[in-house]
């Protein structure tokens, strides 16, 4: 039902965005003249978005004693992201990276709890970052007074979610939670395994060194995309400046991780149109540089979804005593 909606929702986002536009010619014919010299730059970019990502994750599980090879994770990764094209954004491709993590023999708490903890820790950078944004935003004077309401949103926003993230690694919040909040729960059972997986999320915290890196790295690591979406304009012919679009593409990504479409498509792309309009860019113009971010990264990925379904048969005919 819910996987359903979302395709839905992407569906009518993408046809009233193809209507409007009035077919898809000239957003074929702007990626079509797409300068090839700036695709090597295009992909190697993705690739170190995704090794970097890959390389948090195999750091945070380090805390925690977890062994992960590297290689594993960017295969695992790059194939998420491609299952995660016909699943809800964020909460698909994380389900799907669980799974292959569990295939892999390394299931259980510290897994799951690893990505929930990256992710948690993931949104508070992309707030910070879209803070930061708006000033931007502000500075440039492109939303005036229209940024205050956004201004006190995103601040109240920030502060609420950093209050929740410390206090859900405090181990007073943690024993009130689970001694008079869910003490009262029928199944004693499943309150003992909601304390179990709190205090191993929790434990994740006890490495503060990692912990600070990992979220220094989320924080750089966010920026990649920015440079990337820019090469692609450029590659174009497209004129935007990066500063502007250091300013609005935050904005337009945490948007898009609202987990009500199939991995963002149709509500990037109303929210990116509306936002490069702001700096004079046309519609099909808008939409031709998130197609083509999206292509360019998706090709990227299918080697290492290859390389990993490969690995992953190789392993279980091997268990499975087939030569």
């Amino acid at each position: 039902m819910r996987l359903g909606l979302n395709i839905a929702i992407s569906s009518i986002l993408i046809g009233v965005i193809v209507w409007m536009l009035g077919g898809l010619h000239e957003i074929g014919a702007l990626i079509l003249q797409i300068n090839p010299v700036f695709i090597v730059p295009i992909v190697a970019l993705v690739m170190l978005d995704r090794a970097l990502m890959a390389y948090k994750w195999c750091l945070l599980l380090r805390g925690r004693g977890i062994q992960f090879p590297f290689l594993r994770a960017m295969m695992i990764y790059c194939a998420s992201a491609i299952w995660g094209l016909f699943l809800p954004s964020m909460i698909g491709a994380d389900a799907v990276r669980a799974y292959s993590t569990s295939r892999a023999g390394f299931g259980g708490q510290a897994i799951v709890a690893s990505i929930i903890a990256e992710r948690v820790i993931g949104f508070l950078s992309s707030l910070m970052l879209v803070v930061v944004s708006l000033g931007l935003l502000t500075h440039l004077g492109y939303l005036g007074e229209r940024v205050i309401s956004g201004w006190l949103l995103g601040c109240g926003v920030l502060i609420g979610a950093i209050f929740l993230f410390v206090a859900s690694l405090n181990q007073r919040v943690l024993n009130l939670l689970h001694d008079k909040g869910l003490y009262g729960l029928r199944n004693r059972r499943l309150a003992q395994k909601l304390r179990e997986f709190h205090e191993t999320y929790r434990s994740f915290a006890v490495d503060r060194w990692s912990l600070a890196m990992f979220f220094g790295l989320t924080f750089g690591e966010q920026m990649l995309p920015i440079v990337n979406t820019w090469l692609v304009a450029q590659g174009m012919g497209i004129n935007v400046g990066a500063l502007y679009l250091a300013a609005a593409l935050p904005l337009a990504l945490l948007i898009a991780r609202l987990p009500i479409s199939i991995d963002g498509i149709g509500v990037f792309e109303g929210v990116f149109i509306v936002l490069m309009s702001l700096a004079g860019l046309s519609a099909p113009q808008a939409v031709a540089i998130a197609v083509a971010s999206r292509i360019l990264g998706t090709i990227t990925y299918i080697p290492w979804w290859i390389a990993y379904v490969l690995s992953t048969n190789r392993s279980l005919r091997t268990a499975g005593g087939q030569p």
